[in-house]
């Protein structure tokens, strides 16, 4: 299902809970009687090789 259809779903009472991305503490993400709760946060670093003479932060 896509987001849209998990909403449409939710709201026809088809289903009882869905799972879809959406960042809650944005306020377009944020819809009217839905209740939106984080499982998990989510970091991001980037990796790359050590290279000789590169600072090391």
């Amino acid at each position: 299902m896509t987001s849209h259809q998990i909403l449409a779903a939710l709201a026809d009472f088809d289903i009882d809970a869905g799972l879809s991305y959406a960042q809650t503490h944005l306020t377009h993400d944020r819809l009217s009687g839905i209740e939106a709760l984080p499982l998990y946060d989510e970091h991001y670093a980037l990796l790359t090789p050590v290279a000789a003479g590169c600072p090391r932060g």
